[in-house]
Order: structure tokens, then sequence, then C-alpha cells
């Protein structure tokens, strides 16, 4: 189910980026755009294409150079004749509404080929890019959970072991505490160790006395719980402690599934 949820999360958000993208798209692509003359200032062509000079500074109203690239409004101060000021269709049909349309005999060019070749290309760019975003995060998203699965996977059969590992030491030895135990978990390399040493001066577990002991009771408690997830490698000393090493092959047993 969560898998699911997962899968719909995120067709809903590359359909709205692709959404989001073409109204962005459209809106540049059906612009319309007028000849810069000598003598113009970004300032006086904002004014006559708009009524209000303060318009050069609206996203809405851009300017175009020769090579079809659009004009950064930090370097309105200096534009040339044979530039396009370029305005949205639907900003035009509302200044007409309001009386300010462009002043008569200045008649709209078509979008320059080049510039809607760059359009195109930026807006399937960005597209990817987002698109390639989105699946990244799902990726890691599904990585984290994986790990955290897969560390409680782990954590459970490393429970599992020491429990079953000192059961015959309270039942058939005389009743003498079990070991003390410590695990070290490792998700991402599959890996848990089990560390365990002798409780209140007994000599076990310990490799110089009691080495084929210890393996004995790793065979029998790996028979128990979990030969066919854990494959176990070669113990070793650190210090007091006896350690068990696991790797963990899987697959991770959910939740309510047989």
């Amino acid at each position: 189910m969560q898998g699911y949820r997962m899968k719909v999360w995120v067709c809903v958000l590359l359909w709205t980026i692709v959404a989001v993208g073409a109204d962005a798209r459209t809106a540049v692509a059906q612009s319309l755009c007028y000849p810069i003359t000598p003598g113009d200032t970004a300032a006086r062509i904002a004014e006559r294409l708009t009524g209000n000079p303060a318009s050069r500074h609206a996203t809405w109203f851009q300017i175009v150079d020769q090579r079809s690239r659009v004009v950064s409004k930090f370097d309105y101060d200096v534009i040339r004749p044979g530039w396009l000021a370029c305005l949205s269709q639907t900003r035009v049909a509302t200044a007409e509404r309001g009386g300010q349309a462009p002043r008569a005999g200045l008649e709209p060019v078509p979008l320059p080929a080049a510039l809607q070749e760059s359009i195109d290309f930026t807006f399937l760019a960005v597209a990817g890019f987002l698109a390639g975003a989105v699946l990244l995060l799902r990726c890691a998203t599904q990585s984290a959970r994986c790990r955290r699965e897969r560390g409680r996977e782990m954590r459970k059969f490393g429970a599992r072991f020491v429990q079953e590992f000192g059961r015959p030491m309270t039942q058939f030895r005389g009743a003498t505490p079990p070991p003390h135990a410590r695990l070290r978990v490792s998700p991402r390399r599959s890996r848990v160790e089990v560390l365990l040493a002798p409780a209140n001066g007994d000599g076990y577990p310990n490799l110089a006395d009691h080495r084929s002991n210890v393996d004995y009771d790793v065979a029998r408690v790996m028979a128990v719980v979990g030969r066919e997830s854990f494959v176990n490698g070669s113990p070793y000393a650190e210090g007091r402690w006896v350690v068990l090493p696991f790797h963990f092959k899987g697959p991770v047993k959910r939740e309510g599934v047989r």
C-alpha cells in the first residue's frame, strides 16, 4: 500500500511539473514583440507599449537582442535598435481594454524562430531536470526506507540470537547468568555483529579456551533463528568480547506478510 501511494505521489508531482512548465512556456511563446527604434530606451518603449515606463520591470515585459536572447533587466541601461520588446498577449489584451494599447501603426513582429527554439529547449531541459530530481528523491526515499526496514530486521535477529545463545546457560548449566551482549548494526553494509562476553567471572564464551563450543553454539542458534536470511562469518576476539559477524542477505519480512 505504501509503495502504491509513493507511485501515485510521484505521478501527480510529475504531472504538476509538466503542466506548470507548459503554462509558462505557452505564456512566453505567445508574446507579441515590437521593434526597438533609434533613440528608444527601455523606459520609453515600455511607456509607448503599456502607458507606464515602470512596466519594463514586470515579468511579462522582456527585451530580446539580435541573437534572440532574453536581455537581463539589469542590462536595460543600454538597448539597441533592431532588438525587440516583447509583451505577453494576455497583457496586451488587458491594455487594449483599458485604452492603453500600443500606439497605432506599431505592428508586432513574429516571435523569432531562434527564441522559440530556445524556449522549447529550456522547457524540455527544465522539465527533464525536475523529473530527474523527483526520481532521485523517490530513490533516496525508498533507499532510506529499505535501510530502516533492514535495520529493524537485523536488530530483531540480533536480539533473538542473544536470547537463544544464552538459553541453555539459564536452563541446563546450573542456572548461570547469560553472557553480556551488545549489537553493532550497519544496515548500509547489511552487517550485524553480536558481541558476547562472560558474565560474573564465568569463562564462557571466549575463543582462547572454547572456540569449538562457540562454533557449536553458533550453528545451534543459527538453525533456530535465521539460517535463510543471515550468513555467519568467522568469530574473532575484541578485548573481552567474542565478536560474531553476520551478513544479511534478505529478504526483509514485512509485518503481517507470511
